[in-house]
């Protein structure tokens, strides 16, 4: 095995080992690691980009003490689509470079301060080589964590919670920028790579609503839709850290759902914050939520945002008002993610027919869709 400070990411889970192991706990721990034994389990079921997933036990002596571990190792996933898709969007340099700040003194001391210790799964390793990336974190499922992914949509102090915990890392960004500039996070990446799985998404709706007014709706933003990808770029509000595809399969929850742990962070880049709230919203509450309590939600967000903040000693030009004026055109960016989403969300039973139809009729009732294709066409015609 290669010394410490040459250990490259896997190609296979095959080639997890003992002495691989020691080598990630070595740069963790930063100090001799033994591995006393090592168990891996592959799931049966693969899902998500990043598909190629071990779940990793072991027994550890660290410095005379014995550790029990328990430990997720995900890797590049082997089916080339997926491949081509992850380098058109460089989903698994955005992912690896989000980890890596993850697992820095400076996001682990500011979410200490802010009063939130795991607002992510704890990192131990991430890295990425040519084709081959390996992420090393701590299986929440050992810690209590677990996901509910509800068809019906989840309820409402998930999502408050999963707004805790999402807020503290966009205040965590807001600093981050404010002392090293947005390039901090950069990692270039061109939104194209949507393209196709969005006009997919509203093919499928234009055939769920054929007949009605809506389907002719959608049928006009067929043509619009390079600019539903770039709503956000249209209507700023501050420039942070987001996720970028935050939604229930990408959160696990603490099971009296006081806290949530965000991972999957492969489409992480600056930009509104925003968009994490109405992606959130859209592909995985229950209707009511954003019908009945979406202030609620909002100000649970905004506590924490300035909570974490004040904490910190970080001063940010933004008011509760207008986030909730952004919000009113940020929805549009909720929907082209919730609309991408569908094909995949639909065919394995992720959300019912029900749960998209309240969604839509939602945004059409407030009005999102004709303000979008009014502000399109006036911007067009100037």
């Amino acid at each position: 095995m290669a010394a410490s400070s040459e250990v490259l990411p896997l190609t296979s889970v095959a080639q997890i080992s003992k002495e691989w192991l020691a080598s990630i706990l070595n740069l963790k721990m930063k100090s001799p690691v033994n591995i006393e034994s090592l168990e891996t389990n592959i799931p049966n079921s693969k899902a998500g980009f990043l598909s190629d997933i071990c779940f990793v036990k072991a027994v550890c002596t660290i410095e005379n003490t014995t550790h029990d571990l328990a430990l997720i190792v995900k890797l590049m996933p082997q089916h080339a689509e997926i491949v081509a898709f992850m380098k058109r969007g460089n989903l698994g340099e955005r992912e690896v470079a989000f980890y890596k700040h993850a697992g820095s003194e400076e996001f682990l001391k500011f979410c200490h301060v802010s009063g939130l210790d795991h607002p992510v799964p704890e990192v131990y390793w991430s890295s990425l080589k040519d084709n081959s990336l390996t992420l090393v974190l701590r299986d929440l499922n050992a810690k209590g964590y677990r996901m509910h992914l509800l068809p019906e949509g989840n309820k409402l102090q998930q999502i408050k919670c999963t707004f805790k915990a999402i807020a503290v890392i966009h205040a965590f960004g807001c600093n981050a920028i404010s002392k090293h500039g947005k390039e901090y996070f950069h990692v270039p990446y061109d939104s194209g790579y949507l393209n196709d799985i969005v006009c997919l998404g509203l093919e499928m709706l234009i055939d769920m609503l054929k007949g009605s007014p809506l389907a002719e709706t959608f049928t006009s933003l067929v043509s619009m839709h390079k600019d539903m990808i770039s709503t956000s770029d249209k209507y700023p509000l501050i420039e942070t850290l987001v996720h970028g595809d935050l939604w229930a399969g990408n959160v696990m929850f603490t099971e009296d759902d006081k806290a949530a742990s965000i991972f999957d962070w492969q489409f992480a880049c600056v930009g509104n914050p925003l968009c994490d709230i109405t992606s959130m919203l859209l592909m995985s509450a229950e209707p009511s939520v954003y019908e009945n309590h979406l202030n609620e939600v909002l100000e649970c967000y905004w506590e924490s945002f300035t909570n974490a903040l004040m904490k910190n000693n970080v001063e940010i030009a933004i008011t509760f008002e207008s986030i909730i004026s952004n919000l009113e055109k940020l929805w549009m960016h909720g929907f082209m993610f919730f609309t991408a989403s569908l094909p995949d969300m639909m065919g394995n039973g992720k959300i019912t027919e029900a749960r998209v139809q309240k969604a839509i009729s939602f945004l059409d009732r407030i009005g999102v869709f004709t303000t979008f294709i009014t502000d399109h066409k006036g911007l067009n015609q100037q």
